[in-house]
Protein backbone atom coordinates (compact mmCIF):
# COMPACT_ATOMS: atom_id res chain seq x y z
CA UNK A 1 0.00 0.00 0.00
CA UNK A 2 1.23 3.46 -1.01
CA UNK A 3 1.61 6.57 1.38
CA UNK A 4 -0.83 9.29 1.06
CA UNK A 5 2.19 11.41 -0.81
CA UNK A 6 1.97 8.40 -3.29
CA UNK A 7 6.12 7.72 -3.31
CA UNK A 8 6.48 5.19 -1.23
CA UNK A 9 5.06 1.95 0.69
CA UNK A 10 4.02 2.74 4.00
CA UNK A 11 6.67 1.11 6.59
CA UNK A 12 8.70 0.45 4.10
CA UNK A 13 11.45 3.11 5.38
CA UNK A 14 11.05 4.06 8.73
CA UNK A 15 11.14 2.48 12.23
CA UNK A 16 7.84 2.81 14.56
CA UNK A 17 5.63 5.58 12.57
CA UNK A 18 2.95 4.36 11.28
CA UNK A 19 3.28 -0.01 11.55
CA UNK A 20 -0.25 -0.04 12.40
CA UNK A 21 -2.32 -3.02 10.45
CA UNK A 22 -4.00 -0.19 9.02
CA UNK A 23 -1.16 2.03 8.60
CA UNK A 24 -0.96 5.28 6.18
CA UNK A 25 2.12 6.80 5.95
CA UNK A 26 5.60 5.80 4.76
CA UNK A 27 7.89 8.75 7.16
CA UNK A 28 7.40 10.83 10.39
CA UNK A 29 7.20 13.57 8.27
CA UNK A 30 4.38 12.48 6.07
CA UNK A 31 2.46 11.42 9.08
CA UNK A 32 2.91 14.66 10.91
CA UNK A 33 1.93 16.41 7.13
CA UNK A 34 -1.17 14.75 6.38
CA UNK A 35 -2.33 14.76 10.17
CA UNK A 36 -1.51 18.51 10.97
CA UNK A 37 -3.41 19.30 8.08
CA UNK A 38 -0.38 21.13 6.57
CA UNK A 39 -0.17 22.47 3.08
CA UNK A 40 2.23 23.15 0.75
CA UNK A 41 4.43 26.46 0.73
CA UNK A 42 6.15 28.81 -2.22
CA UNK A 43 9.31 28.00 -2.59
CA UNK A 44 10.71 31.71 -2.27
CA UNK A 45 9.82 34.92 -2.42
CA UNK A 46 11.47 35.26 -5.70
CA UNK A 47 9.82 36.30 -8.68
CA UNK A 48 11.15 33.03 -10.85
CA UNK A 49 9.66 31.12 -8.11
CA UNK A 50 6.11 32.50 -7.81
CA UNK A 51 4.32 29.34 -9.24
CA UNK A 52 6.40 26.45 -7.56
CA UNK A 53 5.04 24.59 -4.50
CA UNK A 54 6.90 22.55 -2.08
CA UNK A 55 6.72 20.77 1.07
CA UNK A 56 7.30 22.62 3.88
CA UNK A 57 10.27 21.92 6.87
CA UNK A 58 9.13 20.75 10.10
CA UNK A 59 10.59 21.37 13.48
CA UNK A 60 10.78 19.03 16.42
CA UNK A 61 12.76 18.18 19.26
CA UNK A 62 15.71 15.06 18.87
CA UNK A 63 14.24 12.26 20.85
CA UNK A 64 17.43 11.98 22.93
CA UNK A 65 18.82 15.66 23.77
CA UNK A 66 15.41 17.79 23.13
CA UNK A 67 17.18 20.03 20.80
CA UNK A 68 15.02 21.57 17.76
CA UNK A 69 15.41 19.61 14.41
CA UNK A 70 14.32 20.74 11.14
CA UNK A 71 13.08 18.27 9.09
CA UNK A 72 12.21 18.19 5.27
CA UNK A 73 10.76 15.84 3.05
CA UNK A 74 13.64 14.47 0.80
CA UNK A 75 15.74 14.27 4.63
CA UNK A 76 12.94 12.45 6.15
CA UNK A 77 13.25 9.78 3.58
CA UNK A 78 17.10 9.28 2.85
CA UNK A 79 18.20 9.85 6.65
CA UNK A 80 15.75 8.35 8.46
CA UNK A 81 13.26 11.01 9.77
CA UNK A 82 15.52 13.25 11.41
CA UNK A 83 14.48 12.07 14.96
CA UNK A 84 17.45 12.40 16.40
CA UNK A 85 19.51 16.06 15.83
CA UNK A 86 22.85 13.78 15.14
CA UNK A 87 24.40 10.35 15.01
CA UNK A 88 25.78 10.93 18.11
CA UNK A 89 22.86 10.94 19.69
CA UNK A 90 21.39 8.33 18.47
CA UNK A 91 24.20 6.45 19.27
CA UNK A 92 24.72 7.52 22.75
CA UNK A 93 21.19 6.72 23.28
CA UNK A 94 22.16 2.84 21.73
CA UNK A 95 25.16 2.47 24.24
CA UNK A 96 23.18 3.49 27.54
CA UNK A 97 21.79 0.48 28.28
CA UNK A 98 20.82 -2.89 27.06
CA UNK A 99 17.50 -3.47 25.16
CA UNK A 100 16.90 0.37 24.82
CA UNK A 101 16.00 -0.04 21.36
CA UNK A 102 12.58 -1.85 21.68
CA UNK A 103 12.08 0.56 24.92
CA UNK A 104 12.43 3.58 22.92
CA UNK A 105 9.91 2.13 20.35
CA UNK A 106 7.45 1.42 23.00
CA UNK A 107 7.68 4.82 24.50
CA UNK A 108 7.99 6.46 21.15
CA UNK A 109 4.59 4.77 19.75
CA UNK A 110 2.59 6.00 23.46
CA UNK A 111 4.08 9.42 22.50
CA UNK A 112 2.62 9.22 18.88
CA UNK A 113 -0.60 7.60 19.28
CA UNK A 114 -1.95 7.98 22.46
CA UNK A 115 -3.51 5.18 24.92
CA UNK A 116 -2.30 1.60 23.77
CA UNK A 117 -3.31 -1.90 24.86
CA UNK A 118 -0.63 -4.29 25.56
CA UNK A 119 -1.65 -5.95 22.48
CA UNK A 120 -1.14 -3.11 20.01
CA UNK A 121 2.16 -2.24 21.71
CA UNK A 122 3.57 -6.29 21.22
CA UNK A 123 2.42 -6.07 17.56
CA UNK A 124 4.18 -2.89 17.14
CA UNK A 125 7.50 -3.40 18.46
CA UNK A 126 7.17 -7.18 16.44
CA UNK A 127 6.59 -5.79 13.57
CA UNK A 128 10.54 -4.37 13.95
CA UNK A 129 12.65 -5.01 16.87
CA UNK A 130 11.79 -7.85 18.87
CA UNK A 131 9.57 -11.11 19.28
CA UNK A 132 7.43 -10.16 22.15
CA UNK A 133 4.08 -10.20 23.37
CA UNK A 134 1.59 -8.30 25.47
CA UNK A 135 3.20 -9.76 28.94
CA UNK A 136 6.93 -9.11 27.10
CA UNK A 137 5.29 -5.08 27.04
CA UNK A 138 3.88 -5.34 30.51
CA UNK A 139 7.76 -6.10 31.74
CA UNK A 140 9.17 -3.29 29.74
CA UNK A 141 6.67 -0.67 30.96
CA UNK A 142 6.52 -1.71 34.78
CA UNK A 143 9.34 0.18 35.56
CA UNK A 144 7.87 3.19 33.55
CA UNK A 145 4.07 2.83 35.61
CA UNK A 146 5.97 2.82 39.12
CA UNK A 147 8.04 5.67 38.18
CA UNK A 148 5.44 7.50 36.95
CA UNK A 149 6.55 8.30 33.45
CA UNK A 150 3.59 6.12 32.02
CA UNK A 151 0.73 5.26 33.44
CA UNK A 152 -1.75 1.97 33.11
CA UNK A 153 -5.40 2.61 33.53
CA UNK A 154 -8.43 -0.17 34.74
CA UNK A 155 -8.48 -1.67 31.42
CA UNK A 156 -4.96 -2.31 30.38
CA UNK A 157 -4.43 0.55 27.93
CA UNK A 158 -1.25 2.28 28.62
CA UNK A 159 -0.56 6.42 28.36
CA UNK A 160 3.17 8.36 28.38
CA UNK A 161 2.38 11.38 30.70
CA UNK A 162 6.15 12.46 30.79
CA UNK A 163 7.17 14.94 28.50
CA UNK A 164 10.41 14.98 28.85
CA UNK A 165 12.55 13.08 25.11
CA UNK A 166 11.74 9.40 25.02
CA UNK A 167 15.01 8.70 24.09
CA UNK A 168 16.18 9.72 26.92
CA UNK A 169 13.68 8.36 29.43
CA UNK A 170 14.64 4.84 27.83
CA UNK A 171 18.42 5.41 28.41
CA UNK A 172 18.25 6.73 31.53
CA UNK A 173 15.02 5.88 33.57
Amino acid sequence: MLCKCGKYEVGSNDFVEDDSSTGQFCSYYCRRFFTEGMSKVLASDSKHHRNTWVLPKLSHGCDYCGTEVIVSFSQSIKNGSGRFCSRSCFYTMLSSRRKVKPRWGLLRSLQQRGPMFGKELAYTLNRWEANTNARGVAMFLRPYVLKGICDRDDQGRYTLVDNRPVGWLAAHE
